[in-house]
């Protein structure tokens, strides 16, 4: 049962493996058919790689990110509560802050940011064998269409991030 900790110090190789698994894969027979092909509206683009590849490309960047600062969190210790204007670690650690500030920073201990990386992997990779298999009832072009509305959800997490481009969205700002 998932007691929602993460060990006081997360052995190296659990930390390469989830590193490993963030990286940038391209879907298993689908690669050569999404090259240059804008699938988040109507027009293509002549350059480079897919919508796809970029927005899968950047959302495994943005875990790994993540990934890296749960670890890093959670050799302060596992379970973090919030005790007022203190931040407490199941370690013994405590640190002082504004009161919102540490309910905030508890919310968002390391076992939490963990379990939604593998979440929003699962995800990612979901999409990944819909483009390489298909779907009952959709062509490619609608398979890539919905692949691509998951993807720019995901992205969308991100989007004051300086690698996150303004068109995934089609707002002109690049907020979401």
């Amino acid at each position: 049962m998932d007691t929602g900790k993460v060990p006081a110090a997360v052995p190296a190789a659990d930390q390469a493996r989830a590193v490993k698994e963030s990286k940038p894969r391209p879907a298993a027979g689908r690669r050569g058919a999404l090259r240059g092909r804008n699938v988040s509206g109507p027009a293509h683009r002549p350059e480079g790689n897919s919508v796809i590849e970029e927005l899968t490309a950047f959302v495994r960047a943005r875990m790994t990110e993540d990934l890296t600062y749960a670890w890093g969190g959670a050799v302060a210790g596992g379970q973090w509560t919030a005790e007022g204007p203190r931040l407490v670690v199941d370690s013994g650690a405590a640190f002082e802050m504004a009161a919102p500030l540490a309910a905030h920073t508890a919310h968002h201990d390391p076992a939490r940011v963990v379990r939604a990386v593998a979440a929003k992997q699962a995800i990612v990779a979901k999409c990944e064998r819909h483009l390489a298999q298909g779907a009952p009832g959709l062509d490619a072009r609608d398979s890539e269409l919905f692949v691509a509305q998951i993807l720019v959800a995901l992205a969308a997490e991100w989007a004051s991030h300086p690698d996150y481009r303004a068109e995934w969205n089609g707002s002109p700002a690049g907020g979401a």
